[in-house]
């Protein structure tokens, strides 16, 4: 059963089990144009997923999965807005250490918008 969020988008809820790897390498691949919406919270029974063309987004949770479907371009960007201010800025992709230095390698294509955190002095 279909319900609209108050954004406007579509929601779908299904159970499917198993876990999230079978989205990352068969359902919502970077060659069917999927991309990961890095999270804080990503692990083997959590992640997000966005097709930026199709304007769907995908969140699978321990088994359940819900697929968000956004009739318009502004939908989607509201959509995208709201899980920003959810789950936060993205985690870096890579932390690099070297001689009492850090550095934050960021993935361009998973920001899908948000800032980029500053990390303080104190921790580099």
């Amino acid at each position: 059963m279909a319900e609209i969020n108050e954004r406007g988008a579509k929601v779908q809820r299904f159970f499917v089990g198993g876990d999230r790897y079978h989205f990352d390498f068969e359902v919502c691949t970077a060659a069917t144009g999927w991309a990961q919406y890095d999270t804080e919270q990503d692990a083997s029974y959590f992640g997000v997923w966005v097709h930026r063309g199709r304007r769907e987004i995908v969140t699978f949770c321990e088994g359940d999965l819900t697929r968000v479907i956004c009739p318009t371009q502004a939908v989607f960007e509201a959509e995208l807005a709201a899980m920003a201010e959810y789950y936060g800025p993205p985690p870096p992709a890579w932390i690099v250490l070297g001689d009492n230095t850090r550095t934050d390698v960021y993935d361009e294509s998973a920001r899908f918008g948000r800032e980029i955190p500053e990390v303080p002095d104190a921790a580099r």
